[in-house]
């Protein structure tokens, strides 16, 4: 019989090869598999019934929802830009009529900045998280004439929600539903 070669060494750098190559291959499918966006995460529910009760719009915001949504201890009736021709539109060409603000609402968080462009009053904006918790605020200048020389608005980060009302009225506070 012949002898037999030793195996052993050459055996255990096959092994611990596969193992380093089959780590490799776990970290690579962990590493895409995180990197795929996940859903964002629901409003607070308090938000959420707010925008479900939402009724039709009226004086100046046919084709808008409207809600009543709390901001602190106000309750407020808003005018919701839920689309993105509505986001788009905003306030431009309009005032606030009977409403005490306009509610934007974006599907998943966002950095997206405003402008005040063919807006004829002077507006404060309040940017807030998916459950409602305030995220920066500022008050915005009109630029009625629009334009790219109006400037451009934007949150310290990601937001959910903004909302807008009049200079000097938007209470602080976070998001909610109004008490029944």
């Amino acid at each position: 019989m012949a002898p037999t070669p030793d195996r052993g060494p050459r055996l255990g750098l096959v092994v611990g090869l596969c193992l380093v190559v089959a780590g490799a291959g776990v970290a690579v499918f962990a590493l895409l598999a995180s990197s795929e966006s996940a859903p964002p995460p629901p409003p607070a529910k308090a938000i959420a019934s707010a925008l479900e009760s939402a009724r039709p719009a009226s004086e100046g915001f046919i084709g808008y929802p409207e809600t009543e949504l709390a901001l602190g201890d106000d309750c407020l009736r808003v005018a919701v830009a839920d689309d993105e021709a509505e986001r788009g539109q905003g306030l431009r060409g309009r005032d606030l009529g009977p409403y005490d603000g306009m509610l934007f609402v974006n599907e998943s968080d966002t950095t997206a900045a405003y402008t005040m462009s063919g807006v004829t009053v002077p507006l404060d904006i309040g940017w807030y998280t998916h459950d409602g918790e305030p995220v920066d605020r500022t008050e915005m200048e009109p630029c009625p004439e629009g334009g790219p020389d109006c400037p451009l608005y934007s949150a310290d980060s990601s937001y959910r929600f903004a909302l807008e009302t009049l200079r000097g009225e938007l209470p602080t506070g976070s998001l909610g539903g109004c008490p029944s």
